[in-house]
């Protein structure tokens, strides 16, 4: 597995290399299926499916034994492939958004840690008065 060291050129290169796998993957999209305009339910249905494939090709190369193992790639392969289909259709999500859904907050620190990560998770999840039954 490529492990690089965030921010260095390494990491540049192969990041680089990833969105321009999308970014093609975009393009053969969009030749397939001609622009696609769908409200946001609708894209998450489609992501939904995307995902559900890049799923099967990670089960199917795990209980292959291919995850992990160098000399059997086949199994990665279409899970990248997949992977790269979920990404570009998340980028078209974003690209489909109307202009106003734009951030205008200053700019996230985009290198370092997460403090998401040190946050304290709740002590019950449930209401004060016990489950609900539906």
């Amino acid at each position: 597995m490529n492990e690089f060291k965030l921010g260095t050129p390494e990491w540049e290169r192969s990041v680089r290399h990833v969105l321009d796998e999308v970014r093609l993957e975009r393009v053969r999209q969009d030749e397939k299926w001609g622009p696609q305009n769908h409200n946001p339910a609708e894209w998450l249905m489609v992501l939904g499916e995307e995902v559900g494939e890049a799923n099967k090709a990670a089960l199917e190369a795990r209980f292959a034994g291919e995850f992990y193992a160098s000399d059997k790639p086949s199994g990665l392969i279409a899970y990248r492939e997949e992977l790269i289909q979920v990404a570009a259709v998340a980028v078209a999500m974003i690209e489909r958004l109307p202009p106003s859904s734009i951030l205008r907050a200053a700019p996230k620190k985009r290198l370092g840690r997460c403090s998401a990560l040190a946050s304290t998770p709740p002590v019950s999840t449930l209401p004060d008065d016990g489950t609900t039954v539906l």
